[in-house]
């Protein structure tokens, strides 16, 4: 069953990081990714587990993007990129808004 705004999102899977940033969560983000980074793999596994419980809140494809970085070598830097990559075109529009 397709999700509303399916067509909204990218396909790389990682438009929760996008929200997250929206929200103003982008440096908690980072730190949650500096802290989860050392675990890796036991982090990824009971992401795993949570994962149906976080389906019910809507959390299923963050779960499911951060236990699949934790588990890819490199991951947790595509996700920085990521974050970081959002971060600058945020602080282009406010310097271009000025």
């Amino acid at each position: 069953m397709a999700q509303p705004h399916d067509s909204d999102r990218p396909a790389d899977g990682l438009h929760w990081i996008d929200q997250a940033r929206a929200r103003g969560l982008g440096d908690a983000l980072g730190l949650a990714f500096d802290v989860l980074e050392p675990l890796g793999p036991l982090a990824a596994q009971l992401l795993w587990v949570a994962q149906p419980a976080a389906a019910l809140f809507g959390w299923r494809q963050a779960v499911d993007g951060l236990a699949h970085a934790l588990e890819e070598p490199g991951g947790l830097d595509r996700l920085r990129q990521r974050l970081q990559s959002h971060s600058d075109d945020a602080a282009e529009d406010d310097t271009s808004a000025v």
